[in-house]
């Protein structure tokens, strides 16, 4: 019987509810593309970068698989952290992302977060 890879997340990344901003990191389905984005509603964002309702680089690579996230406590905090992770090297934030979710499983799925968009439809 094979176990299925461990995905660890803190504190802050299980409460959804509790933060008003994030960053995150969408994958392609080869992992070869990183896109690194902020938002103020999490599930939304990640249903817009799955039915490819965001023109741009997500889009045109096909990043539609949730690695990596973390969540502040205002949005400033946000887009700083994403301004700092972006100017970072591709070698770090895969260590991030495996400190984490070493086998690069869609967090939207482990989160429930695909049962939202299934509930909430194309309203979200």
């Amino acid at each position: 019987m094979t176990q299925s890879p461990q995905i660890t997340l803190t504190h802050n990344q299980l409460s959804l509810a509790k933060y008003p901003a994030y960053i995150y990191m969408m994958s392609n389905a080869t992992n070869s593309t990183l896109y690194i984005g902020v938002t103020s509603n999490l599930v939304k964002r990640i249903y817009e970068h799955k039915h490819k309702l965001m023109q741009g680089f997500s889009q045109k690579y096909n990043c539609t698989g949730l690695v990596y996230f973390e969540a502040f406590e205002n949005i400033s905090q946000a887009i700083e952290r994403e301004k700092y992770l972006k100017g970072k090297k591709r070698e770090f934030k895969n260590k991030l992302i495996e400190s984490i979710n070493l086998q690069y499983k869609d967090l939207s799925e482990c989160l429930g977060l695909d049962t939202a968009f299934a509930t909430k439809g194309d309203m979200i």
